[in-house]
């Protein structure tokens, strides 16, 4: 296409304006003879050559729609424009796709299963409370370190070493952890076996309550749970199996032929002249009061409290004593008034237990407050109460065992496929490890003196970003003011105020008006007070950054963390107390640079437009899932709620009828385990597996689920089931997942993929991440459509680049006569100038024939720009400056990544450091726009105001959004690309170069998490703001679009822009602004009115 652009020439005619057209039809002649018209004239969309469409036809194994209706889901779109469109304010679901997989189970349970007399290895569960809750009830009840009982695993397999990891609740935070006990195993007799076996079948199904029609015990199983106990036998300490608590367990089921004493029995007790020894008989013991009938609720005895007695005030005021409350509510009598109550807690286990999921932090009313109940009155059962409360813990401590096992043996598969032996060096972290050591009694000197200086630059910069903000006008006196549009009352709005609106200012008049409304007078300053920003740069050699690459050792360096991997593989939406969010951030946008840069280097000769299609291909959802499909990635993906009763098959049990695979049967149909509740389990048993398809063919359309209309909002609500007509809500299965399998969007496979990407890059840079794409076997086209994996980067340099740096440096220097400008404020020396010159040479620039314009620049440095800011951003998780170490929300990094990467301040800093008085163009509309914003930048002393307030509501009579000129940004990105190619692909050195120049926005926005008006407005009136698009067509012509914003009980306001997206802007500013003076109006007004009355 640079062939094209030179001057053309028309023929002679008789008038200027026929001349004009004379010329534009020969310009059109040769675009259409070079291809990029069709034969009507109108542009041709660059085609993606056909070998190179066929490999990607040939990869995923279906076709993209052509024509796709609006608010579906493009397969071929990329995923973070997909999450982007996920976020806007519809009602459209963007889940995509969906199919059912098989869960994975770690390796080391898969070989082998436990035999009849063989030695085994045992391993104890540590459960220790590292973090306990303050003025905590239960505190001794957990302090399980102090215990002399825990339980055991007995493997059939060596279980590798995963670490330490934290489980949640009431109490505080536990730290959990398999330690293999030195010198101790265990023979596996047959009654040894049989009494696990039945031990644990026990805990599972009737202590826990995870009893369920569709599952049975088995005995093939690859480990057992055991009770262990310490004791110290001749100076000897050590562990052993627990056969008196086995026993005791058993226990349980006494309780079904206990009886409840009759009042002779309970008054012989209550006259005894000897008295009970409470504490022996009831401290961290099991009881269970029988005067509530058939009700059979479990309770957990922390002490005997010797102050509070039968005759002790009841807590509600309503009854006098205890003894009161029994006798009215329970029609029993107290015998004894003497004996001391029982300090208890609800123990959660038995049948519909809930309280069993401890991975996220969370509030259990069973911890709220302790009931006291009489000994009189209560079944004492022989089991340990921190027993109970460990055995509750033990279905979260085996799913994160399950998904840090799975997380080892992706490791291994790299390590095996990619030659990195060192990959397990690094695998254990500490819970809530961040990487970063912020003890400031381990700080130098100049560490802490940089810290100081950090301080005092975000305070700087907050207090200018304060008096940035006008102060609000006087409100005693609007009522008198002079009638203006934007003060009209929204219900009085007229159709000749709208007239007013379209009759508005051009933006050069705005721009103009806000300099003189600013007092700055051009005419007397000259071009270097105009341009020049107040703001000072960090020197380069004071800026110390993580290094992006480091030098790798495979052989030595190690990995990410077991707990980074697993965090990588856990979606948002499986309530498993991680969520991949950070992750799939960071490696989206690796992911994109690495691709930008294989595209940019293999396809020189490509335009922008057609790297971006083959990009755009690459990073699609259909794409991705291909790809991580291959690898079986989404079957080792935990994407469901961990709902033990309904998702978790505990050890020792699995499906009924194990030969036909009833929930392979249900996945295959796309329904839930729910569809079985309309068989008896008798006809089950007696249908085969063809009868069994055929069944639930016939009934899956009875459980597929609605399509639902999800509120963006409400990030808690979640797709329904529907209920079968005349049956009750079947209580079998999970929504999502089935106790084998789990039901997977498309677009959760492809952030999984991305987010193990980013979770190597964050531990090991660039080159961890490409072992990744290599063990993933990532394809990348040729020309001829062939597969190529990538294992490594094209190597970039200028030379390679096609640019020599020896010729052509008269016309290098004519063209761009102030480079070393250029270069000092960048603080990089240019090897090849001529890619300075690319950067700045705009399409419409006929004059540079030396390079091409900057569009494959900013192509590479857009991408390279994202990947750095996004893992500096995604890398914060403490917020500076706070007492309490508070952390960043997802949310809150996604506020600081909109304000930083995008096209407005990308603008503004060009302007800063006047970037803009290098480009090169011919376009005098666009040079004017550039000249508008340059005023406006100047007249806010060349902040980055970003897009909440670049809409200039003051000058115009109706709110509008001032434009941005996209070249800007564009030359910006363009440096970034041109820089990378110079250095030789050094990322460090890119990002050092462009960290210095966003230092000031990137500490500011990190320390003021900014909000558009917009999220104010849907923060602070959920589900009251609408928007109405009323343009008209004089309007439109114009090239504006306007929209009407209502915001509940405050009316509507109108806004405009070039576009739909910054007329909701600028609408949205005018609504803030307009509520906010009307509140502070009446609130003026109110407090006048009371002073009077005083």
């Amino acid at each position: 296409m640079r062939s094209l652009l030179h001057s053309n020439q028309g023929e002679v005619m008789s008038s200027k304006t026929l001349a004009k057209q004379a010329v534009h039809f020969t310009a059109a002649k040769r675009l259409y003879e070079f291809g990029a018209l069709d034969d009507k004239l109108l542009p041709v969309r660059p085609k993606m050559p056909d070998k190179i469409d066929a490999f990607f036809k040939g990869l995923t194994c279906r076709t993209i729609p052509d024509e796709i209706e609006e608010g579906e889901i493009r397969d071929d779109e990329p995923v973070e424009k997909l999450l982007k469109r996920s976020k806007d304010y519809t009602k459209t679901s963007f889940e995509g796709n969906k199919e059912w997989y098989r869960k994975k189970i770690p390796r080391v349970f898969q070989s082998r299963v436990l035999k009849i007399d063989e030695w085994y290895k045992v391993y104890r569960i540590c459960l220790n409370l590292t973090e306990p809750k303050e003025n905590y009830f239960w505190r001794k009840m957990y302090d399980f370190g102090k215990k002399d009982t825990a339980f055991g695993i007995v493997s059939s397999s060596e279980i590798p070493d995963v670490g330490k990891f934290p489980l949640y609740g009431g109490f505080g935070v536990i730290t959990a952890s398999l330690e293999l006990i030195p010198d101790f195993k265990i023979n596996l007799t047959k009654p040894r076996f049989d009494g696990a076996f039945e031990f644990q079948n026990f805990i599972f199904k009737y202590i826990l309550g995870l009893e369920n029609r569709l599952i049975e015990s088995s005995k093939e199983t690859p480990y057992l749970i055991l009770p262990l106990r310490f004791s110290q036998d001749n100076m000897k300490k050590s562990w052993s199996v627990d056969v008196p608590a086995m026993n005791d367990i058993y226990a349980f089921r006494g309780m079904q032929g206990m009886k409840r004493p009759n009042e002779h029995e309970r008054r012989n007790r209550a006259r005894g002249r000897q008295r009970p020894d409470y504490k022996t008989k009831y401290e961290n013991t099991v009881v269970v009061p029988w005067y509530k009938g058939n009700q059979k609720t479990f309770y957990c005895v922390e002490t005997v409290d010797e102050s509070m007695n039968p005759k002790s005030k009841f807590h509600d005021g309503n009854h006098s004593s205890y003894k009161e409350f029994i006798r009215s509510e329970y029609k029993t009598t107290i015998f004894d008034d003497n004996q001391p109550l029982l300090k208890t807690k609800l123990a959660g286990v038995g049948k519909g237990s809930k309280q069993l999921n401890y991975l996220l932090e969370k509030y259990s009313k069973e911890d709220e407050f302790p009931v006291y109940l009489v000994p009189e009155l209560v079944y004492s059962i022989p089991i340990q109460a921190s027993s109970v409360v460990q055995l509750k813990l033990i279905p979260s401590f085996l799913h994160r065992l399950y998904r840090l096992l799975i997380a080892r043996d992706i490791l291994v598969d790299i390590s095996e496929k990619c030659k990195w032996s060192g990959i397990l060096n690094e695998i254990h972290a500490r819970p809530g490890d961040t990487g970063e050591d912020d003890d400031i009694n381990r700080l130098t000197a100049e560490q802490i003196d940089k810290r100081l200086a950090d301080i005092k630059r975000r305070e700087a910069f907050q207090d200018r970003l304060n008096k940035r903000h006008k102060p609000i006008p006087e409100k005693q006196n609007i009522e008198n003011r002079e009638l203006h549009y934007e003060f009209i009352h929204p219900n009085k709005i007229t159709k000749k105020d709208i007239q007013l609106f379209h009759e508005a200012v051009s933006d050069q008049h705005a721009a103009k008006k806000l300099v003189t409304s600013k007092g700055i007078d051009r005419t007397m300053m000259s071009e270097a007070e105009l341009t020049e920003s107040k703001i000072e740069l960090t020197a380069m050699t004071e800026i110390d950054l993580k290094e992006l690459n480091p030098p790798m050792d495979f052989d030595v360096q190690g990995g990410p963390s077991l707990l980074a991997v697993m965090e990588a593989l856990t979606v948002s939406k499986s309530n498993d107390g991680v969520s991949n969010n950070r992750f799939f951030k960071i490696g989206w946008s690796v992911l994109n640079y690495m691709i930008s840069t294989q595209t940019f280097m293999r396809y020189s000769d490509w335009s922008e437009p057609l790297m971006c299609q083959l990009r755009n291909r690459i990073l699609s959802i259909q794409f991705l899932c291909a790809i991580a499909k291959r690898k079986n990635l989404a079957q080792v993906l935990s994407s469901s709620d961990f709902q033990p009763t309904y998702t978790w098959l505990p050890p020792g049990f699995q499906l009924i009828y194990a030969q036909c695979d009833i929930g392979e049967i249900a996945a295959q149909h796309k329904v839930p385990l729910k569809v079985y509740d309309l068989l008896d389990l008798d006809r089950i048993e007696n249908m085969s597996k063809d009868e069994l398809d055929l069944f639930v063919k016939v009934s899956a359309p009875k459980y597929v689920r609605k399509r639902p209309e999800v509120n963006v909002t409400n990030e808690n609500q979640k797709p329904l089931v529907r209920k079968p007509k005349g049956k009750k809500q079947p209580t079998t299965g999970g929504i999502f997942s089935s106790y084998t399998h789990t039901e997977i969007p498309d677009m959760e496979v492809a952030s999984g993929l991305c987010a193990l990407i980013g979770a190597f890059f964050v531990k090991c840079g660039t080159s961890s991440s490409l072992k990744v794409l290599e063990w993933l076997g990532f394809p990348f086209p040729d020309l001829e459509g062939e597969e190529h994996i990538v294992h490594a980067l094209a190597f970039i340099s200028s030379e390679a680049y096609g640019l020599s740096s020896t010729s052509d440096n008269e016309n290098l220097t004519q063209l761009l006569p102030f480079v070393s400008e250029l270069e000092q404020k960048l603080q990089y020396k240019f090897g090849n100038p001529k890619l300075l010159l690319e950067a700045m040479t705009h399409p419409t620039f006929l004059a540079n024939n030396i390079s091409e314009c900057y569009q494959r620049l900013e192509f590479l440095g857009d991408a390279i720009l994202d990947a750095l800011l996004t893992n500096h951003i995604y890398s914060m998780t403490i917020k500076k400056d706070t007492p309490d170490n508070a952390k960043y929300t997802t949310l809150e990094l996604g506020e600081i990544k909109s304000a930083l990467v995008n096209n407005i301040t990308y603008a503004s800093l060009a302007v800063r450091y006047g970037f803009h008085k290098h480009l090169l163009s011919m376009s005098k509309s666009l040079l004017d726009m550039v000249d508008n914003f340059i005023v406006y930048q100047e007249a806010c002393e060349h902040h980055v105001v970003g897009h909440n307030t670049l809409v200039s509501d003051e000058e115009v009579f109706g709110p509008k959004h001032m434009e941005v000129p996209k070249v800007l940004g564009d030359i910006f990105e363009a440096l970034a690309g041109a820089i990378y190619i110079d250095s030789g692909g050094s990322l460090d050195k890119v990002w050092k170069v462009f960290y210095r120049l966003m230092e000031n926005e990137i500490d500011g926005f990190a320390s003021a998490v900014p909000r558009s008006p917009l999220q104010e407005l849907f923060a602070e009136f959920p589900s009251q703001v609408t928007f109405l698009t009323c343009t008209s067509k004089k309007t439109r012509a114009r090239g504006r679009e306007m929209v009407k914003i209502t915001v509940g009980p405050h009316g509507s306001y109108f806004g405009a822009g070039t576009n739909k997206t910054r007329a909701k802007e600028a609408s949205g500013k005018i609504a803030l602004k307009m509520i906010k003076e009307e509140d502070l109006f009446i609130q003026d007004r109110d407090a006048s009115r009371i002073m009077m009355m005083c």
